[in-house]
């Protein structure tokens, strides 16, 4: 069995079904999967192909409070992941002209997935 033109890899074969797993750290992606049975007494040889698709882990991101006098700089917006092996958390703002409660673009880096959330962040004066 071969994923994606890596190194060859064993997989068990029952009956009429093949079991194996996939590498850890494989990305969220869409993979090509092509098996290879060399045929024995009872079975013929048989080639397949087919796909296997890996999803995103879910992350979620939530906000530390932030706030800064109108006219200031923002602050440098934080926050927490959970749900993955998450690995940085970034973050901005529009510039608000006034008081009052704006949407952060927060981006979420884990080893093989980048999801971009939009989470609330209340400035004050």
């Amino acid at each position: 069995m071969v994923i994606d033109n890596l190194a060859p890899q064993t997989a068990s074969l029952s009956g009429a079904t093949a079991s194996f797993t996939a590498p850890s750290g494989l990305a969220a992606n869409t993979h090509s999967v092509n098996f290879n049975y060399s045929g024995d007494s009872n079975y013929a040889a048989q080639n397949l192909a087919a796909t296997l698709v890996v999803k995103q882990a879910p992350l979620v991101a939530t906000a530390q409070p932030a706030s800064r006098a109108f006219g200031a700089a923002n602050p440098t917006f934080s926050g927490t992941l959970t749900g993955g092996a998450s690995t940085s958390i970034t973050g901005s703002s529009v510039s608000p002209n006034s008081v009052g409660t704006y949407n952060a673009l927060i981006t979420a880096t884990s080893p093989a997935n980048v999801q971009t959330l939009t989470i609330p962040v209340t400035l004050t004066q």
